[in-house]
């Protein structure tokens, strides 16, 4: 009898015993091909092996089975076990098993997640199943999910549930969250949706849509606590427990006039610690930095770099305290702008998710694959230039993806700089002569260097010190022309409109691939009478 028979044994034996703490140990750090084995051998006891299997070990068990087979298993168990398990399962492979069940039985397991879980997988299965099994969860939860959803995602669940179920979810909302998602819609869908909203509700949505989406004014919470400077510490300290109750809590507390213009702010640690009976005008600090409703989300994220703010008060051109705008709102702007650029700098739309169908990503990827082509056509249009060269001396070819790619390296270097200076407003007119010429002195010197060290290799490997000082020629005007068209192209672009990310890296590589061919095969057919 072999080991799998022998462990099989003691499974059924403690199975019989009912003693779940054996089993549980017997279940322990085995394959999944073992626990699968179990399943398929107990399978009238299904549940309590999964209840005493570690929940991450019957996650991947069931990833390994047809959906219809795991869902099967998983309602056989008790809810908080199976969701437990689901949980735990890849996205992928939880909304397989989503897909398999009832609606009612699906929502009621993943409202037992965590509500960033949730928003995972729906964000992976059809919408109109997702906003079926959204429809289902309590309002809160519903509205938690959306608010850690992508906001295309959400927008399109939002617009797939009845229009009255779709306006109680918003109410809940928080209402910047809730301005996002409309603004994804067209205006008609919007506009309906929003006639549905509670009015007091509908009214702060409205204010906060009135915004462009890259502004502050787009960015900002209007829940924000402020009190007039007549009041005491004691007066203060109880506005924020009774703020807490029901929303999250302060940073700092604002300090307004009588017509709401901001006079100051009190940190919470100044409050704390003072006398009750001190009046918050002596707490206070006047010198308050803030920023314009209308300003660029960049200003709050530059102010936030600097003062390192858990918190800014956004006004208007009268000073009136409008709202406030969080760093955490901030930075999750900045990550998603950060990966957009990413994206585009490779052709991918900003959209663009691991698990989106086949067919929609390459629709999505065929154009700029198309514009590479082109490009790639025309530094292959260079390389037939000297096609008789190449012919007569063959090592000329192998050498030649050398300095294009070098040269293609160096340029991504500058341009990811040049992007991210641009971005965080670093670069102005002066700047961008002094990261220009800085730039070339750095392509020049790293193309002696590195001109210097494939030159001797070259000499090295073909006895040739004329072909070593063509190559390092060659590679030092590459880099040098590399250096400078990662500051030149986003410059040109942003000059006339065009986001730098989306398409300075393909005019940069265009530079350097055909650049460095020509200078590689040029000057070797210059200098071909000595080299053959």
């Amino acid at each position: 009898m072999d080991n799998q028979e022998l462990w099989l044994g003691d499974v059924r034996a403690a199975l019989a015993e009912k003693n779940s703490e054996r089993l549980a140990g017997l279940l322990s750090h085995r394959s999944v091909e073992d626990l699968i084995s179990v399943l398929d051998a107990f399978q009238d006891h299904t549940s309590i092996l999964f209840q005493s299997m570690q929940a991450e070990s019957a996650a991947d068990a069931l990833e390994e089975v047809h959906p219809e087979h795991a869902r099967d298993m998983l309602e056989d168990l008790p809810h908080e076990t199976a969701a437990d398990v689901l949980d735990e399962m890849e996205d992928d492979h939880a909304s397989d098993v989503l897909l398999a069940m009832s609606p009612g039985t699906a929502a009621d397991l993943l409202e037992g997640m965590a509500p960033e879980d949730i928003a995972d997988v729906l964000e992976i299965v059809p919408t109109s199943r997702a906003a079926e099994l959204l429809g289902q969860f309590s309002l809160d939860v519903a509205a938690d999910v959306l608010e850690e959803m992508g906001e295309d995602e959400a927008s399109d669940i939002l617009e797939a549930l009845a229009p009255e179920k779709a306006a109680d979810i918003l109410e809940v909302v928080n209402p910047r969250e809730a301005a996002d998602l409309l603004q994804e819609m067209d205006e008609d869908t919007a506009a309906d949706m929003l006639a549905r909203v509670d009015p007091d509700e509908r009214t702060d949505i409205a204010e906060l849509m009135s915004h462009p989406d890259d502004s502050i004014g787009g960015q900002m919470s209007i829940e924000f606590l402020a009190l007039t400077m007549d009041r005491t510490v004691a007066e203060a300290i109880e506005a924020i427990r009774q703020w807490a109750e029901d929303s999250e809590s302060p940073h700092y507390l604002y300090v307004t006039g009588d017509r709401g213009e901001l006079l100051g702010v009190v940190p919470l640690h100044r409050l704390v610690t003072a006398s009750p009976t001190i009046s918050i005008a002596d707490l206070m600090l006047d010198d308050v930095v803030r920023v314009k409703v209308d300003e660029d989300q960049e200003e709050a994220a530059r102010l936030f770099r600097k003062y390192h703010y858990l918190a800014l008060p956004v006004v208007d051109d009268n000073n009136v305290l409008e709202g406030v705008v969080r760093v955490d709102d901030v930075v999750e702007v900045i990550e998603e702008e950060a990966a957009e650029d990413a994206n585009v700098m490779v052709g991918l739309p900003h959209q663009e998710q691991i698990f989106a169908p086949v067919f929609q990503s390459a629709r999505r990827r065929i154009t700029w694959l198309t514009v590479n082509l082109l490009t790639a056509l025309l530094a292959a249009g260079v390389v037939s230039l000297f096609e008789n060269t190449i012919a007569r001396l063959s090592v000329l070819a192998v050498m030649m993806p050398i300095v294009a790619g070098q040269g293609g390296n160096a340029g991504s270097q500058t341009l990811t700089i040049m992007v991210r200076g641009l971005a965080l407003g670093e670069i102005d007119r002066r700047g961008a002569w002094r990261a220009f010429w800085k730039e070339l002195g750095v392509g020049a010197l790293n193309g002696l260097a590195i001109g210097f060290l494939v030159g001797a290799v070259m000499w090295l490997w073909q006895g040739s010190i004329l072909l070593g000082a063509i190559i390092a020629v060659a590679m030092l005007l590459n880099l040098t022309c590399a250096a400078g068209a990662g500051v030149v192209v986003p410059l040109g672009l942003r000059a006339i409109g065009v986001d730098p990310a989306l398409a300075s890296a393909i005019f940069v590589t265009t530079v350097t691939d055909c650049c460095g061919f020509l200078f590689f095969l040029g000057l070797a057919t210059l200098a071909l009478r000595f080299l053959i």
